[in-house]
């Protein structure tokens, strides 16, 4: 399947594994830098779009990262006028990617640009997006698993709840506070009962609509009672494993971070007696940022460390998108 996908430099590792996730080849993704603005029609005429760039708050641009340099990778205006093709679906990892803004104010959204110019599905998130620099997790999930549904002939609505249903899975059993936040802030623009690829799917007795809705809906109870969500905690408690803590700060750079903030999970709803234990209850989060900014990029990295009484359980590294 043709596609056209863009990638900040300093994420070429993950997108690239996305992109093969996805399409089956990683071939023709872009980095940026070197910038990537006037894009040809015949480049843009692909049917399925991929972006994992940074954004930014009410700016029509999306930008590639090379270490303190971030050059335009897609220009609302200059790229999408007149290059869309009929049919056309986004996935946008980036952060504001899907944010909706007044166009005299700000100039028109990409988002809206796309659906202007006769895309007919945007899948992106409306606030500061997260991920990793190498490997999967967050955002690469999310829009991975999206864009996957859609190209089995999933509707655009239940492709973004399979999505969710699975970045829950895999997720869980606990989910950090990163985690809950990328389920919340992506979602889609355009008609959610729109089919973008024809499916081979054989319809039969039991491949019907009032069936497939039935085992989605049936799924989400089941994900209710088994995932347990972080909650923020106001009465923080120093962590008994402080000596592995400071290391890993010291490791990750986040020795000099002036904030902590504190997350648990219980066990899942359906975890009882023993049972908790392997559901994972009593699980911590502790949280720290570091950021700057750049000619109006907010530049964000952000420590998860999971722990629980008995012993520090790993730590996880996101970037803001």
């Amino acid at each position: 399947m043709d596609y056209f996908a863009v990638t900040a430099q300093v994420w070429e590792r993950s997108t690239k594994e996305t992109i093969q996730n996805i399409f089956d080849n990683n071939s023709k993704l872009l980095d940026c830098p070197p910038s990537h603005t006037g894009y040809s029609k015949k480049r843009l005429s692909a049917l399925s779009h991929f972006f994992n760039c940074h954004g930014a708050q009410l700016d029509p641009r999306y930008f590639g990262q090379k270490g303190n340099s971030f050059p335009v990778s897609l220009n609302s205006a200059k790229d999408l006028d007149g290059n869309i093709s009929y049919g056309t679906v986004v996935a946008a990892e980036c952060c504001f990617g899907a944010q909706l803004s007044d166009p005299s104010e700000s100039g028109i959204s990409i988002a809206n640009n796309y659906l202007g110019n006769h895309a007919l599905s945007f899948m992106g998130s409306s606030t500061i997006a997260y991920g990793p620099s190498s490997g999967q997790g967050l955002a690469d999930l999310i829009c991975q698993y999206f864009m996957k549904s859609v190209h089995c002939g999933a509707s655009a609505g239940r492709a973004l709840l399979e999505a969710r249903q699975k970045f829950l899975n895999v997720s869980g059993p606990n989910i950090d506070a990163y985690e809950l936040k990328t389920l919340a802030q992506f979602y889609i623009l355009g008609d959610p009962s729109i089919s973008l690829v024809k499916s081979d799917e054989s319809k039969t007795a039991m491949n019907t609509v009032e069936n497939r809705r039935m085992n989605l809906y049936n799924k989400g109870l089941a994900i209710g009672q088994s995932v347990a969500p972080a909650k923020k905690v106001r009465i923080k408690r120093k962590s008994k494993h402080e000596k592995a803590l400071n290391a890993v700060l010291k490791q990750t750079g986040f020795e000099d971070a002036q904030q902590e903030t504190v997350f648990e999970t219980g066990a899942a709803k359906a975890a009882k007696g023993e049972m908790k234990n392997f559901f994972g209850g009593n699980v911590r989060y502790r949280t720290y940022q570091k950021s700057k900014k750049y000619d109006g990029i907010r530049n964000i990295k952000a420590l998860v460390v999971k722990e629980n009484d008995e012993q520090l359980l790993g730590w996880r590294v996101y970037f803001s998108r």
